[in-house]
């Protein structure tokens, strides 16, 4: 490891963004997130990087998956297509009231979204701690932790 790569790293496991800013800034973005997810060709792509990422991790009709940071729910609508139910939360309510509207509109109801901040989450009292087959984060800025 270089020296560049361990200060950033250190940056970035030190990093400790105020919730409610962060909130505010991630329920701002919801709508143009949303609309860049829900086109025709971000979906194809998800779709495969799902597929892909499903069938190496071995997940089956019955699996149970966990989506951190989920956004609008792109990814969690998509492996809810391949599992028998998925938990997703975000940071941001605005992101997750558009999460359960496109539920709705898929067909998707194997899903679960709330709001919850991934950095105060209490695996026991959620009943999450060895519950899913896969655990998934995708560019969120929730796993701040090595």
């Amino acid at each position: 490891m270089t020296i560049t790569s361990r200060i950033f790293e250190n940056l970035w496991v030190d990093y400790q963004p105020e919730e409610a800013r962060m909130t505010d800034f991630w329920n701002k973005r919801a709508p143009s997130f949303n609309d860049h997810a829900r086109r025709e060709e971000s979906r194809e792509l998800r779709r495969r990087v799902v597929e892909n990422i499903t069938r190496k991790a071995g997940l089956d009709q019955s699996g149970a998956v966990l989506d951190i940071g989920c956004g609008p729910g792109s990814h969690a609508l998509e492996m809810a297509h391949l599992a028998g139910a998925v938990e997703a939360f975000d940071i941001a309510p605005n992101m997750i009231a558009l999460a359960q509207k496109n539920a709705v509109q898929d067909g998707c109801t194997n899903t679960h979204f709330q709001v919850l901040d991934w950095n105060s989450a209490d695996l026991d009292s959620l009943g999450w701690r060895k519950k899913f087959q896969l655990v998934f984060a995708s560019r969120t800025p929730a796993v701040n932790d090595r």
